[in-house]
């Protein structure tokens, strides 16, 4: 409710997230959405529930470029506002993505995703007017301590991830990194 949404054609947003609502708004003219989101030490946990994951990229009806970085890290479990570093032990985690009515956006020619998590690629259904795409996933991994929120450990990429791709009749560029681990020093520039 900050900022006028009606006029908007080009969104950058980084750094730290501490909202509940991840439901993307709708924004009748944006053109270019560029996110590069932190969870930190104030963020809420995310539930496994749809509830909570960035959603609902239909409410942007003239998206032509989208670009999602850095949608997970690490960070101290004992960090808090009030007494700073008071345990050393370290949590993973990554904010979620529902995909699903990705497909819907028909202007759509760039996507750029950057260490996403595979399970939520898995939910693209076609990217049909994307001309280029960037692609690197991981998945869960024992080393990356999953829990309750995180989910188990994954299974490796395989091609059902992508099975989104035979229904991308326009893609004239792929740049894939598939079964990437994301390490915590791949998020420090």
């Amino acid at each position: 409710n900050y900022i006028p949404l009606e006029n908007l054609e080009h969104l950058i947003l980084s750094d730290c997230l501490s909202v509940i609502k991840l439901d993307l708004p709708y924004i009748p003219k944006l053109k270019i959405l560029d996110l590069k989101l932190h969870l930190n030490h104030h963020s809420h946990l995310q539930s496994l529930k749809l509830d909570d994951h960035l959603r609902y990229f239909k409410n942007l009806p003239n998206l032509e470029e989208l670009k999602l970085n850095s949608f997970n890290r690490w960070f101290t479990q004992g960090l808090s506002e009030e007494d700073a570093y008071n345990d050393p032990s370290e949590l993973w985690r990554d904010i979620r993505i529902d995909f699903s009515d990705l497909h819907e956006l028909k202007k759509l020619k760039k996507v750029d995703l950057s260490n996403i998590r595979t399970s939520s690629v898995n939910k693209i259904v076609a990217l049909p007017t994307v001309e280029k795409l960037d692609l690197t996933l991981f998945h869960m991994i024992e080393r990356l301590k999953p829990d309750e929120i995180d989910g188990p450990v994954e299974r490796p990429v395989n091609d059902s991830d992508l099975k989104f791709l035979k229904k991308s009749p326009k893609l004239k560029e792929i740049d894939l990194s598939i079964g990437n681990t994301a390490y915590k020093e791949d998020y420090f520039y």
